[in-house]
């Protein structure tokens, strides 16, 4: 039936999460309104990432971070498709936040506990961006080992919400969105609606998107990716 679905069903089987995570899980399912959302109506799923993700330097993917409103020209096509008006927030980004006021037709739901890990590691180290190689070497150096589980804690619950939605808006270079979107398929056994603003779900063959570490293009470094 396809890579994709292969893949699909791979990612579900690897993902299955503990049960201390899926406590974990439940409880932010309820704190977001998710599990109320998810219930009473279509909801779409969009993850914009900022942060050390951005940026033409050669340390970085070369994938162009954009505003809000560049996703929310394909969250109104799906709400116009499905009647969706309610959207699950996937960010790094205070600001991306802050922009959600822009769109009172929407109700966004985020969850702060994945923002919070974020800003503490902020704080402690006095930075603006967070690049993460850098900053998971400097929490074990510093024995802050609990840094680390936490945001590895935080970001796969925070997938695995994502993954809930029934539509999705996002950018195919990351992974934690193909990750999600890969789930939501192996879940339903069918390919949810999404909108990718960059490239297809698999960008190889000839089909360029941003840069890898290396600074190359990625259709001759990625090929692993599908």
């Amino acid at each position: 039936m396809g890579w994709f679905r292969y893949m699909t069903q791979l990612q579900q089987f690897l993902w299955r999460p503990s049960s201390r995570l899926q406590a974990k899980f439940d409880d932010a399912m309820k704190v977001t309104g998710l599990a109320d959302a998810l219930e009473n109506g279509n909801v779409i799923g969009m993850h914009v990432r900022q942060g050390d993700a951005c940026g033409d330097d050669p340390l970085f993917r070369g994938r162009a971070c954009m505003p809000l409103s560049n996703f929310m020209k394909y969250a109104d096509k799906l709400r116009n498709q499905s009647g969706a008006s309610t959207i699950y927030l996937a960010t790094d980004s205070q600001a991306i936040l802050k922009e959600t006021s822009k769109y009172p037709e929407y109700t966004f739901l985020h969850w702060p506990d994945s923002m919070a890990i974020k800003e503490k590691m902020r704080s402690e180290w006095n930075l603006t961006t967070l690049y993460w190689d850098w900053q998971f070497h400097q929490n074990i150096a510093t024995n802050h080992w609990d840094y680390n589980r936490e945001t590895a804690d935080t970001s796969i619950i925070e997938m695995m919400m994502l993954s809930k939605a029934h539509h999705f808006v996002g950018q195919s270079t990351s992974n934690f969105f193909r990750t999600a979107l890969e789930l939501k398929s192996a879940e339903c056994d069918c390919m949810p609606a999404f909108y990718s603003l960059d490239a297809p779900w698999c960008f190889d063959f000839a089909v360029k998107a941003g840069k890898n570490v290396y600074n190359h293009d990625s259709t001759s470094e990625h090929k692993w990716l599908c």
